[in-house]
């Protein structure tokens, strides 16, 4: 894949680190799915995500 290659020839450490998920879903209590792409997970633990999800719901609905 062209961007592997390029990942590796210009980030060297990007090789020794570990590939996240690349979706992650959520399913809430209402049944509500969310797909989270693991650009914005890696930037933030889980507990973080699901609070910004929860409130952007919240939010929604108000």
């Amino acid at each position: 894949m062209k961007t592997d290659n390029f990942c590796k020839e210009n980030r060297p450490e990007a090789k020794k680190k570990l590939r996240l998920p690349d979706q992650l879903e959520l399913v809430m209590e209402d049944g509500t799915v969310y797909r989270v792409r693991s650009f914005f997970v890696a930037e933030q633990q889980m507990g973080d995500v699901l609070d910004a999800l929860s409130l952007e719901k919240v939010n929604r609905e108000n």
